[in-house]
């Protein structure tokens, strides 16, 4: 199956089906932040969730979630920089030990988004 974000026509069969979507690193194109959370918003049932990791890579995961909140109502969207403590351990070492780690770019948040509607 190929689905495309916001082509209705992709995942029309499956719209407010979904329990559980879970995406990694996807936030990195904002220029189609509002196809992938209509998709989203389609594709799940009421009082499902979806999961991202992603880090913040600027302002890229900031704004994936301000147009979630300033566009979408029907969506809830929380972010959780230390939802687990051995990443956030492994984040303790790697940083004084890795000269090329930016947390900007490889340290993962948790957005978690929930269709209330």
């Amino acid at each position: 199956m190929h689905l495309t974000w916001g082509n209705e026509p992709d995942y029309f069969d499956l719209k407010n089906s979904i329990d559980v979507i879970i995406s990694a690193d996807c936030l990195f194109f904002s220029h189609v932040h509002r196809e992938l959370i209509t998709t989203i918003q389609d594709l799940l049932s009421i009082h499902s969730f979806a999961y991202f990791i992603a880090p913040k890579r600027g302002h890229t995961l900031h704004s994936f979630v301000k147009l979630i909140r300033s566009d979408f109502p029907s969506l809830k969207v929380e972010v959780d920089e230390s939802f687990d403590e051995w990443i956030k351990s492994q984040y303790e070492l790697i940083k004084n030990r890795d000269p090329n780690y930016n947390p900007d770019l490889h340290f993962p948040i948790l957005v978690t988004i929930q269709k209330l509607l």
